[in-house]
């Protein structure tokens, strides 16, 4: 999306390296052109919930351009309709455990979030979410794959096992994918959240 903001499921295809080096971020492509803009992501709701539970909760507000996506901190007065047409919610919620090292361990218990359309004019398709808790040393995979028939979602992840925030290719969070269409023209709109990422791997659909 060319963006005016307040402020990702990953299968196999498609590359979208722009989201790979970031814990939290939120990205709009141009399904046409392929051009990108990275949008600004809002805190909602962080912290410390109850016991060792916690949860990290961000929205994101979506601008639909006119002519094209502009890169961030443009003048956005005149290349966009002039409202929000969509705005989308992302909340991972996790265990934490503290070792002796003081260094923290997750295990991500559950994903929930949605997207809401306030442009008439909007239709949402190809929606798409995806959660990893996994290493590569120590090696661990869990992860989780849906597609949503809604703009509502919430997923129970099933996972028993921690993975230290220092772990070697430590990956703990979400990412949620949705396509965004108004006449003629279509987005995608990546939003992810992540509680531990330094892995390097590339984000695909």
């Amino acid at each position: 999306m060319s963006v005016l903001i307040c402020a990702v499921p990953i299968s196999a295809e498609e590359s979208h390296p722009t989201l790979t080096e970031q814990k939290v971020a939120a990205v709009l492509v141009d399904k046409a052109t392929g051009e990108t803009i990275d949008i600004d992501i809002t805190p909602v709701a962080k912290g410390m919930r109850s016991g060792i539970e916690a949860s990290d909760s961000y929205e994101v507000r979506v601008a639909l351009p006119r002519d094209g996506i502009q890169p961030r901190g443009s003048d956005t007065s005149t290349d966009q309709d002039g409202y929000y047409s969509v705005t989308g919610s992302l909340t991972i919620t996790y265990d934490r455990a503290l070792d002796s090292h003081n260094n923290y361990s997750y295990k991500l218990t559950k994903v929930n979030g949605s997207w809401k359309i306030t442009d008439d004019g909007v239709k949402l398709s190809n929606r798409d979410v995806s959660w990893q808790c996994s290493s590569f040393s120590p090696r661990v995979v869990q992860e989780g794959h849906k597609s949503p028939t809604s703009n509502t979602y919430s997923y129970n992840t099933g996972f028993t096992k921690y993975i230290g925030e220092y772990d070697m290719n430590a990956w703990v969070g979400a990412t949620s994918l949705v396509d965004i269409s108004k006449g003629a023209r279509s987005w995608e709109l990546q939003v992810t959240v992540n509680k531990v990422y330094n892995s390097t791997r590339s984000v695909a659909r």
